[in-house]
């Protein structure tokens, strides 16, 4: 397991492995792998196996750590992971890294050899892996992190509650479900429909997330009774009246953004990393968002929204957080506050159901209006 894994080396210390508990419960926190302390190498990930390399290299304390080749094995995205972990490590633990050769065979860093390294060392300057990392290399790679994290859930339902709240502090509650099915690698479908009150029962709005094309949405309305296709200029309009936006519900695809690091901090007292990205597709209400996203398992715990002419919006917070499937992390409730009307609205998330069959014929336009089976 991994523990076991990372505690090791410890048995050559004279303390042992109890007295290097404390160490490795700090190592797992700080690489992100706490919830895989029990984990078996088989269910690991490439960048997490790799971490846990980095916490069984740390765990005696050394102060200089010689990575040979450190993402020599992974794909570029989870070698910038790795890369960035390592610089941040040799800021924080005051332990002096040198890589032998290159990183993830994408960036060449200079020959220096072993005995290069250990002088440069001994004489109290600390080898740096490389140069540091481009803000933009690494925003966008958190963000490739976070998705590739919340996906292969195969397909959810979910019972929702909407309460919208008024600058006036007016409240009005709806009730609806939700139905999610991963349709393939680059597609994933969701269909949102209302419950009540009666006068909206029967609203739908099916939505096509698409990594690779734009997106589609189309909103049922039972009084037509037929479906209106959401246009791209009409992406940012609010969605029945919520301070949500229909654009607020799609999937997020990370190469309709550009992305750019900007900090480290605490929020809530959760360590999360910031960073902004900018919308690049047609239709966006929006110019700017920054986004906080937790340190330890890579889930969204806020996001902050700009207009187009550059003014704060609105503000969107997840929270209780629940693990499935030993795996996916789901919100009990977000909130998207507005910063102009003081106007907010609250989704909660209910009784999650995993791998249920869904079919995409459950999710087409032809069966808009039709009652759920």
């Amino acid at each position: 397991m991994v523990e076991e894994d990372i505690l090791l080396p410890t048995q050559l210390l004279p303390g042992g492995v109890e007295g290097a508990r404390d160490r490795v419960n700090g190592l797992l926190d700080r690489l992100g792998l706490e919830a895989r302390r029990g984990a078996y190498p088989r269910t690991l990930s490439g960048g997490e196996k790799q971490r846990v390399a980095i916490a069984r290299a740390l765990v005696n304390e050394a102060p200089l750590l010689l990575a040979n080749e450190p993402t020599g094995s992974l794909d570029p995205e989870r070698g910038r992971e790795v890369t960035m972990l390592l610089h941040d490590i040799a800021r924080d633990e005051g332990c002096a890294v040198r890589s032998l050769m290159s990183v993830g065979h994408t960036r060449p860093i200079p020959p220096w050899s072993l005995l290069t390294a250990l002088t440069m060392w001994i004489a109290g300057v600390a080898p740096v892996l490389g140069q540091e990392p481009d803000p933009v290399e690494r925003g966008r790679a958190i963000a490739e992190e976070a998705d590739a994290r919340s996906r292969g859930f195969g397909d959810y339902r979910v019972r929702m509650t909407m309460v919208l709240r008024d600058g006036r502090g007016r409240e009005a509650q709806r009730e609806l479900e939700l139905w999610v099915l991963e349709v393939s690698a680059a597609e994933e479908r969701s269909l949102v429909r209302f419950e009540r009150p009666p006068d909206i029962r029967g609203t739908e709005l099916l939505t096509y997330s698409y990594d690779d094309r734009d997106d589609e949405q189309w909103l049922y309305l039972p009084a037509l009774r037929r479906a209106k296709r959401i246009s791209a200029t009409g992406r940012s309009s609010p969605f029945v009246g919520s301070e949500f936006a229909y654009e607020d519900l799609v999937r997020s695809s990370i190469e309709e953004y550009r992305y750019r690091f900007i900090a480290e901090e605490e929020l809530d007292g959760v360590r999360s990393f910031v960073i902004d990205r900018y919308p690049t597709y047609e239709g966006t209400g929006y110019s700017k968002q920054r986004v906080w996203i937790d340190r330890a398992e890579y889930r969204v715990v806020r996001i902050d929204f700009w207009d187009l002419r550059g003014r704060e919006l609105k503000t969107l917070v997840f929270r209780d957080y629940e693990r499935y499937l030993d795996e996916f992390w789901e919100p009990g409730e977000a909130v998207m506050s507005s910063r102009v009307t003081g106007a907010s609205t609250l989704l909660e998330w209910t009784g999650y159901q995993f791998r249920t069959d869904l079919t995409e014929g459950q999710l087409s336009r032809g069966a808009l209006g039709r009652p759920n089976e």
